[in-house]
């Protein structure tokens, strides 16, 4: 198989290169990669700007990429082997296990693994692994309830953009739901500092304006002029 390899720190000494395919262990289930992000983790991993939280296990050269989608090509023993031939979107706990997705074959854990839904580009629908765990975990921390208003200050951006969009959009609140609950074991291992302290506070600030001020009313979803 062909997979992004890191000999050397630094985004000048990515490579491309053959290497062997992986074997599948207890559990887990083979995917034929059909698109695989670039997230800001990954130029961590590359920079060795997080090498601190690289796992034991991680040894050079390293495979970067944080979530997939692909056809589940086989399986292992103790996984789900009626997924075979399912397009899927995966997810992958870099800081856990240093097994990177930016390879043509992946093995993952089955339990990380979701079924994706028709319709959308491959290309487009492996953005919602990282960025829609760490959306959900956002909106979990917030405990928001029936009456509350939230305002989403990043909605152009890859996180931000997901609750914004979920409110129109059924199949992305159901990927949503099922990568969180086939993964939720990766939440804390995302590649971002615990922030939920601030999710807190800011979510205290918004309800105090709310009940001193009244609802806001709801705009419509728009992009902004010029935009694309």
């Amino acid at each position: 198989m062909q997979a992004v390899q890191v000999e050397r720190f630094g985004v000048e000494n990515l490579k491309v290169q053959e290497v062997a395919d992986p074997v599948p262990g207890p559990g887990e289930v083979l995917i034929a990669t059909e698109a695989a992000t670039i997230n800001p983790a990954d130029l961590a991993i590359v920079t060795a700007i997080a090498a601190s939280r690289f796992p034991p296990e991680a040894v050079p050269p390293y495979i970067p990429g944080w979530d997939l989608v692909g056809q589940v090509a086989g399986s292992a023993d103790g996984a789900d082997n009626t997924m075979k031939g399912a397009r899927v979107v995966g997810f992958t706990n870099w800081f856990g296990t240093g097994r990177g997705t930016q390879a043509s074959v992946v093995a993952l854990p089955a339990a990380n693994v979701v079924i994706a839904p028709d319709g959308p580009p491959s290309a487009e629908l492996t953005t919602v692994g990282v960025n829609g765990l760490a959306a959900w975990r956002g909106l979990a921390d917030l405990n928001l309830r029936p009456g509350d208003t939230l305002v989403i200050t990043g909605a152009a951006g890859g996180v931000g953009g997901l609750p914004a969009s979920a409110r129109c959009c059924k199949w992305l609140v159901g990927l949503l739901r099922g990568i969180t609950c086939r993964a939720r074991a990766c939440l804390s291992l995302l590649p971002f500092p615990d922030r939920r302290r601030g999710f807190r506070e800011r979510a205290g600030r918004v309800k105090g304006a709310r009940s001193a001020r009244g609802a806001a009313p709801q705009a419509p979803l728009t992009r902004p002029p010029g935009s694309r």
